[in-house]
């Protein structure tokens, strides 16, 4: 839909058609350095803007403490560190390449400082010291996320205790491995299940202690999604959403899995199929630029490493129907995804323009025919 009745003048990225009883929204993408801006009017028409970020991060050059972030002080011409503590950045802290952030008596990563990274690729390691234990923390490198954890049954305590938990890229563990976060899954997902791997308590209720019984992450492959939705207005407050779930977790045998019975929250809706789709595609344009994206550290949003096909693909994962809708209409995507990551560049930047809520429309007539 590269048609629109009414002429704003240059650079208008969206309009809203308020008069001829459409309720079409036209919309396109900025060009590079420009984002969609909001002018407030009658048609709620927005303009291209020129943007660029300005602030200095970690590691960058400058000349004096102003120019970089609120916690970073300009040393040797360089936005640097004080005392170790790590740079915070969109609640992430992160140290400089070849440092790690260890965190100190669990209190949180405020309590810790930036170490040489020299032979730690663990986010927890516990050891034993004859009968005293050990346990040390650390905050994932960078561009990794806390994945797969070890554990070993203490038959004495009734018990599994975590032993450690790895460092991954995202989508590097398999299937049947416990995992900190679902994102370090080849998958991208992740089921509860207990110390045993099993949807079977490994301890009796009555030999159970504490947390004898706890339920961790465990990767499986989804393969098909029942979607309940939890659409009882009579019910205060309304039930949530739930899914039921075939799965596997290792070998070709399909299981079920409904998360009532396990008790924990799961993410979960009719789109599951589809964002872990675009999760393998996210996978894949993050592993063929890993090593750029590691040496230039974008701090700002690190596992998008600036790049284009990243951000689209964020997007689309965190809204999944916008993908289902839009997804071969360039200039709607370009307007989209500009909303979400300014830095974005439009692909599309031809003069017409794309009807916001066509397909929206089409795809209920097509619903209810």
């Amino acid at each position: 839909m590269k048609r629109k009745s009414i002429d704003f003048g240059a650079d208008v990225c969206r309009f809203d058609d308020t008069i001829h009883d459409t309720h079409y929204n036209y919309v396109k993408g900025c060009e590079k350095g420009k984002y969609c801006a909001s002018l407030g009017s009658t048609y709620n028409i927005h303009k291209c803007q020129p943007y660029t970020p300005i602030i200095k991060m970690l590691g960058e050059n400058c000349k004096n403490d102003f120019e970089c972030d609120s916690s970073l002080k300009c040393i040797s011409e360089k936005c640097s560190m004080e005392n170790d503590y790590p740079y915070n950045k969109n609640d992430i802290d992160f140290c400089p390449s070849g440092q790690i952030l260890q965190i100190i008596d669990d209190e949180g990563r405020n309590s810790g400082k930036c170490i040489s990274a020299t032979n730690i690729d663990k986010c927890y390691i516990r050891t034993k010291e004859g009968t005293n234990e050990k346990i040390n923390t650390y905050a994932p490198d960078y561009f990794k996320i806390c994945g797969k954890i070890s554990y070993e049954k203490d038959d004495t305590a009734k018990l599994y205790i975590k032993t450690s938990t790895d460092m991954n890229y995202y989508g590097e563990v398999n299937d049947g491995e416990f995992v900190e976060d679902e994102k370090a899954c080849k998958s991208g997902y992740a089921l509860y299940f207990y110390g045993n791997k099993e949807l079977t308590k490994p301890f009796t209720d009555s030999e159970a202690t504490a947390h004898s019984n706890d339920m961790f992450k465990l990767c499986v492959t989804v393969k098909e999604v029942e979607f309940i939705p939890g659409d009882d207005e009579s019910s205060t407050p309304p039930p949530p959403d739930s899914c039921i779930i075939k799965y596997t977790k290792g070998t070709e045998t399909e299981y079920i899995y409904d998360p009532s019975h396990a008790g924990q929250n799961i993410v979960c809706d009719e789109f599951l199929l589809t964002k872990l789709e675009l999760f393998q595609k996210l996978v894949e344009r993050m592993n063929s630029i890993r090593d750029q994206c590691v040496s230039q550290r974008h701090y700002d949003a690190p596992f998008l490493c600036d790049d284009n096909e990243l951000k689209k693909l964020q997007y689309f994962y965190d809204n999944p129907k916008d993908y289902l809708l839009y997804q071969n209409e360039n200039q709607v995507v370009d307007y989209l995804v500009q909303s979400k990551y300014k830095t974005y560049e439009a692909q599309d930047l031809s003069k017409g323009f794309l009807n916001l809520n066509y397909f929206i429309l089409l795809l209920l007539s097509l619903i209810f025919i």
